[in-house]
């Protein structure tokens, strides 16, 4: 079986939970004798590939590859990755598209119409009179997701709790869907505590693996840490030419944070954090379930997240939940976590990940889905 993946056009220079997702999903197909190919460009009209598997619902270039394909007349998957995005646009945190007009206009010059469309998104649900090849092309960020799913002939959520959401929301029908839960490579997992203590003189502190980002919400974190005394350390890209990235440097450095540059999947240094931490945070916005706070779990960290998204649906009782809007909330989360001392606890997050949440799991199912379609 030839299989081709596309994503979003930054997906390689801007790596995210998607990046990660597709390229282990990939590495276990090929393990199963899957021939499997990446992309990050709308597909060629290439009528070798036995189907096609796109990720992320939400996006403008999603709906150009998936028209590409059904043009071809070959079966389509799709990894929505999706969740409902209204409560973090409601709260003004995605305030930089305004602030930081220089940088968006680059990437609109790079991305071109797919940029300019999005704006108009923003702003109005419809289309614009003139400069549309394709009048019926979607613009409102609901009515991209509406004509992605459409398109498709089955859907992929990462979680029950994002699969009725898509129900719900878009009236898709659950015979049309099929739930493939993110994993960890566990045996890939390094825990030598000891390199992070050597190297930064801490431990026992709360992890944040990530995008630092409005999103993540990442200065109410360190609000909560700060009020709570909790060492805070930080792992991920931050834009410090962003107005959000400069208020989260300054407050940062005010509470005492350790930012630490991104790190890549499966390092010693990673796994060493992940190993000498307390507690994961991610009190995001929404997180589907965050896979950071997967691999902390799979290496015994307790585990404080959102309780927006699908990471309930992966922890259950054995992780504490916050609102994204509260720093008390957060802080509450952190205190519950920091202090218990429940080796009987790390030991379950263990076992749950290595029995529940791998990748090699991931793509027997993903691998099912793709003999459904095709045979």
């Amino acid at each position: 079986m030839k299989v081709l993946m596309t994503g979003r056009g930054d997906v390689f220079e801007r790596p995210g939970g998607d990046t990660v997702q597709m390229v282990e999903t990939s590495n276990g197909l090929k393990q199963l004798g899957v021939e499997v190919t990446i992309s990050s460009k709308v597909p060629a009209i290439d009528p070798c590939y036995d189907l096609y598997h796109v990720f992320n619902c939400d996006r403008l270039e999603t709906y150009e590859q998936c028209k590409a394909v059904k043009s071809i007349g070959k079966p389509l998957l799709l990894s929505t990755v999706y969740w409902d995005k209204s409560e973090f646009r409601r709260m003004g945190v995605d305030v930089n598209l305004f602030l930081n007009l220089p940088l968006r206009f680059a990437h609109m010059v790079r991305f071109g119409d797919l940029v300019t469309d999005a704006i108009v998104a923003a702003v109005r649900d419809g289309c614009p009179k003139t400069g549309v090849k394709d009048p019926k092309r979607p613009f409102s960020s609901r009515t991209i997701v509406r004509s992605n799913l459409a398109l498709c002939d089955l859907l992929l959520p990462n979680s029950v709790a994002e699969a009725n959401l898509l129900s719900s929301q878009f009236g898709v029908a659950p015979k049309r869907i099929r739930v493939i839960p993110n994993g960890v490579d566990s045996d890939r997992m390094q825990a030598d505590r000891t390199e992070i203590v050597r190297k930064y003189g801490v431990e026992d502190f709360v992890l944040c693996v990530g995008r630092i980002e409005d999103r993540k919400n990442t200065i109410r974190l360190i609000r909560a840490c700060k009020l709570e005394r909790l060492q805070l350390v930080l792992v991920g890209r931050l834009d410090a030419r962003s107005p959000y990235g400069q208020r989260v440097s300054k407050e940062g450095k005010d509470a005492g944070a350790l930012f630490i540059d991104e790190l890549p999947s499966y390092s010693p240094l990673l796994g060493s954090a992940y190993a000498a931490a307390k507690v994961h945070a991610l009190p995001s916005w929404y997180e589907t379930p965050g896979l950071s706070s997967l691999e902390a779990a799979s290496l015994g960290c307790l585990i404080v997240s959102t309780d927006r998204g699908s990471a309930r649906d992966y922890f259950g009782e054995l992780a504490s939940y916050c609102s994204p809007r509260s720093v008390e909330s957060i802080r509450a989360a952190l205190r519950r976590e920091a202090n218990l001392d429940s080796t009987s606890r790390r030991d379950a997050l263990k076992e749950m990940i290595s029995s529940k949440y791998t990748w090699t799991g991931a793509a027997r199912l993903t691998y099912n889905a793709y003999r459904e379609i095709v045979e």
